[in-house]
């Protein structure tokens, strides 16, 4: 065999190896990164909510991988839903932490959920709201 043929049987060889590698990571990585989005529940205690902070963490970890902020009329607040979170990250379990504050106060609320692909996930607030109110 030619000495030629045989060097571009290896880089013809080693082109296509790099490229069935780097497509085959890029299908790994797109299974485990899911789509999902939050809702978060307020009910009527809404009407008093002014503002609703969310940040969502892995388990055990201090950094922040989502962050989510909405600001109400102090006048009307919130209707029953507070907000909708569309959200990308890998399959699994989270841990979100969700501040609101309202006429009265700031309530800190810490909620664990897990995220799976084309999830809509609610979380419900409402009673920790009233509990506020009660005050």
């Amino acid at each position: 065999m030619n000495e030629r043929s045989r060097g571009w049987r290896r880089w013809v060889a080693g082109a296509a190896f790099l490229m069935a590698v780097g497509f085959l990571s890029t299908r790994t990585c797109r299974s485990e990164s899911a789509s999902a989005e939050i809702r978060f529940r307020v009910g009527d205690a809404g009407a008093r909510l002014e503002r609703l902070d969310a940040e969502l963490y892995r388990p055990g970890e201090q950094d922040v991988l989502g962050y989510y902020r909405r600001f109400y009329d102090r006048a009307g607040g919130s209707r029953a839903e507070a907000g909708r979170w569309p959200l990308r990250a890998d399959a699994g379990m989270y841990r979100m932490v969700i501040d609101l504050t309202t006429q009265t106060g700031k309530v800190r609320v810490e909620r664990g959920l897990e995220i799976q692909d084309r999830a809509v996930i609610t979380i419900d607030l409402q009673r920790d709201l009233e509990r506020d109110l009660a005050r």
